[in-house]
């Protein structure tokens, strides 16, 4: 016999989970206390907020569920946000809202989440994959599962239950159901065949034809396939910002991400008439994918994207097939893998495309009164960290830099939420991340979103989780600044941040921290963070408008 509480811990455990992120209260306490001795173990966070990204980035980088516990009304709002990034961004995420007894269901209760209290049904069912009020043990089961598979079908996304306090209490003789991930996972339409065979022809025929990955795409078994079929056919890669770290960006193939924050090379191959054909897979046309819908990336390409149904595409451009991404392209493996091609027309071609490019230098400027440019960071970061390292970057202007200095060496090394863009999103997630690898962790954030979540550095302090975080402090919203610069002194001030002791912070938490002024204690103190393995923050004084060197790479960020 399992109660409710049990059984969901039965079946996150079925999952491969270890950990599971939230605030305890007295209608979620009944599962967080059954908890222990279970073999999963509970992170308390300081917010809800911090748990669902702490949870998002768990689930990114461990190729399982995240899962958040919250008692509802106010915790479950505390996480909307979370939730939403999640949506948008496709991460699997498993959220428990305990509310009151169901036999109180229709009555005020204190801190309810019912139609008397702040409505938790209402609040969840627009922005989760699915979300459902149980009222007994037998709901909970059968909705338990059903709420996992949703999760764990692409496009995946956060499934959402309100259970009842009494409900964790109850008992029942069913057992979790064992997943087939995998069916889950790679799911077909009815048109997939006739897409699969589409791009097929396309890709074993003579035109000159360029991948384009999103952030789907970001796992080890996708990166290998893709890997196997651009150096056989001999494709150039490029990625979207949050795609970045699909293919390896050392590669000869690799072009970088192109749109916000592109690389040079990704920007002058896509705007101009290099390729036939660009084959996407999970690309949505927004404004910063595709540099600001720039009529030169649709001028002399065809653009084929392979998307998720529901996913955003612009309709006056390119042709969208709706289907699973991760299905399309493990077909295409499978049916490419042992063709004969002869790409040496291919090779050709691109190496004509490489001579006729100028890459614009991208040296940076040296020290300036004190602060150190972002840019020469990112620099210093790629060369003294091991190749495995995982780069978490945070929002603000400090975002653009790793775009075009950072190059992912290998998959799953390389996050930013950047549809949604929360502030302190990296610093919370990252951390997440760290439960789940053991590779080295870095956070590249800055003072504003440190504002917003860096109090979860105690989190990180508590289990022991070494995570690196750079911090650029530049006193502002930095992006937010200079576009109120251009208004007026008056108004950027509004944008500034009142000079914060991150140091005296940082310490009050029990991190190691260290104020840098130099690119050679910047070095330094890398090198120990890989020694000492503690939870650590560098404190890097930047300017508030750092040099960009070709602003026309990064439209927008001051728009």
């Amino acid at each position: 016999m399992l109660n409710g509480a049990e059984y969901i811990l039965e079946k996150i455990k079925q999952l491969g989970v270890k950990y599971i992120f939230g605030i305890p209260g007295g209608h979620i306490d009944p599962l967080l206390t059954a908890a222990a001795g279970s073999g999963i173990e509970v992170v308390i966070n300081c917010h809800e907020l911090s748990a669902g990204y702490m949870a998002d980035g768990y689930s990114r980088t461990s190729n399982t569920i995240g899962v958040v516990t919250t008692l509802g009304g106010p915790g479950a709002n505390n996480v909307v946000t979370a939730i939403n990034t999640a949506r948008i961004e496709k991460v699997p995420l498993l959220v428990i809202t305990g509310d009151t007894p169901s036999d109180l269901a229709d009555v005020p209760v204190f801190q309810c989440g019912n139609e008397f209290g702040t409505h938790d049904d209402a609040i969840f069912k627009p922005i989760a994959k699915y979300s459902k009020r149980v009222t007994n043990i037998n709901e909970l089961t059968n909705s338990l599962e059903e709420a996992v598979n949703v999760a764990l079908s692409p496009p995946f996304g956060p499934a959402h239950l309100i259970v009842p306090y009494n409900v964790f209490k109850e008992t029942t003789e069913s057992k979790p159901k064992q997943v087939d991930l995998d069916s889950l996972k790679f799911w077909e339409s009815n048109t997939s065949s006739a897409s699969i065979s589409k791009i097929r022809d396309l890709i074993i025929g003579s035109k000159k034809i360029i991948f384009w990955i999103g952030n789907s795409l970001n796992k080890k078994e996708q990166s290998e396939q893709l890997f196997k079929l651009a150096e056989k056919y001999h494709i150039p890669v490029a990625t979207t910002y949050s795609g970045k770290g699909s293919f390896p960006e050392n590669h000869e193939l690799a072009l970088g991400n192109f749109g916000y924050a592109a690389s040079n090379l990704a920007n002058e191959v896509f705007l101009s008439d290099a390729a036939d054909v660009i084959i996407g897979f999970d690309i949505e046309q927004n404004e910063r994918n595709t540099f600001m819908w720039n009529p030169k990336l649709y001028e002399g390409n065809e653009i084929i994207l392979v998307n998720y149904p529901g996913s955003y595409f612009n309709k006056k451009y390119g042709k969208t097939i709706t289907d699973n991404p991760l299905f399309v392209l493990k077909s295409l493996f499978g049916l490419l893998e042992k063709e004969e091609y002869d790409s040496s027309s291919r090779k050709r071609w691109f190496n004509r495309v490489l001579q006729n490019i100028t890459l614009k230098s991208s040296l940076i400027p040296a020290l300036k009164n004190g602060t150190i440019e972002p840019g020469s960071l990112i620099q210093i970061l790629q060369k003294e960290l091991p190749e495995e390292s995982i780069l978490f970057v945070d929002s603000g202007t400090h975002r653009v830099f790793p775009g075009f200095y950072w190059h992912s060496p290998v998959p799953q090394s390389f996050y930013s939420s950047s549809l949604v863009a929360a502030l302190g999103w990296a610093v919370a997630a990252g951390i997440g991340c760290k439960f789940s690898r053991s590779e080295p962790v870095v956070i590249f954030t800055g003072d504003g979103c440190m504002q917003m979540h860096g109090i979860e550095i105690k989190t990180a302090v508590k289990h022991n989780m070494p995570v690196l975080i750079i911090l650029t402090n530049n006193s502002a919203f930095g992006a937010i600044y200079n576009r109120y610069a251009k208004i007026s002194e008056s108004a950027a001030r509004m944008a500034s941040i009142t000079e914060i002791d991150w140091n005296m912070f940082g310490k009050s938490l029990g991190a190691k921290v260290f104020e840098i002024t130099t690119e050679k204690q910047f070095i330094q103190q890398i090198h120990a963070f890989i020694s000492d393995q503690k939870p650590t923050i560098l404190n890097v004084r930047t300017p508030v408008s750092p040099y960009i060197y070709d602003v026309n790479l990064v439209k927008s960020v001051y728009a």
